[in-house]
């Protein structure tokens, strides 16, 4: 019994735990992190994970065509939250959050790479 309730309270600690990584990364402006990224060297994008009955990763902020640049840029990425993080969420209201954080992110990332390339 002893040990079925140290589980349960552990189990619960890591959801609340999972959840706060979104809720932290949300906390953040998107800009001010990548351009604090692109200046400490770090050119790695967001990528966000589609969880539920069809599974896989999309990068937001990136035009819509499989390239090269892009599958590189999915290879290397950071992956700061996973679909334990996103939780129940029938709706996706958590993954549009993420999404909607990691486009402005990625836009900007691409932004300060343009210009670093003139």
């Amino acid at each position: 019994m002893r040990r079925a309730v140290i589980m349960c309270c552990l189990l619960s600690v890591s959801n609340v735990m999972a959840s706060d990584r979104l809720s932290t990364l949300l906390a953040s402006d998107p800009a001010s992190e990548a351009e604090r990224a692109f200046a400490s060297g770090d050119r790695r994008h967001i990528v966000v994970p589609v969880c539920g009955k069809d599974t896989g990763e999309v990068i937001p902020g990136w035009p819509l065509e499989h390239s090269p640049e892009v599958q590189h840029a999915m290879e290397i990425a950071k992956r700061p939250i996973s679909c334990a993080d996103l939780g129940d969420d029938p709706k996706k209201a958590n993954f549009v959050r993420a999404a909607n954080y990691a486009e402005r992110y990625n836009r900007k990332m691409l932004e300060l790479e343009g210009k670093g390339k003139k």
